[in-house]
């Protein structure tokens, strides 16, 4: 296989872009009541992906399901977000938002993901034997 060393560094989207992200699929089919209610916690979440557009795309998404001011405020003083302070490396900032997701999945899906990683751990151990 062959490796590489080269990086492409990116730099950060300014503010607004992240929040036009974020905002782009959080408030996806949303009527303008419901848009107007939720814009101050959203652009307080969004801020929280510090221009990361994965974050953005990742949190927005968790966002659409989210129809009560007090769901979006859970998700807004999470204690995950506190795992950010610890560590200031870009990969642990990506986490936060990841972690939030993946704690909102249904469990049918993530029980789903546990099944498949079980059946990738199995099958590793048979071909060892």
């Amino acid at each position: 296989m062959m490796r590489t060393n080269h990086r492409i560094n990116i730099d950060t989207l300014s503010e607004d872009a992240c929040r036009s992200i974020f905002n782009h699929l959080a408030f996806h089919g949303r009527g303008k009541d419901e848009c107007e209610r939720l814009t101050d916690i959203g652009n307080e979440i969004a801020n929280k992906c510090k221009g990361l557009p994965l974050a953005a795309k990742v949190l927005g998404g968790l966002m659409q399901s989210k129809r009560t001011r007090e769901e979006w405020e859970c998700v807004l003083s999470s204690e995950l977000w506190r795992l950010d302070e610890v560590d200031e490396d870009r990969v642990e900032q990506l986490f936060v938002p990841l972690l939030l997701s993946y704690y909102d999945l249904p469990s049918v899906v993530t029980l789903r993901g546990l099944e498949i990683e079980i059946w990738r751990l199995l099958e590793r151990t048979a071909f060892k034997s």
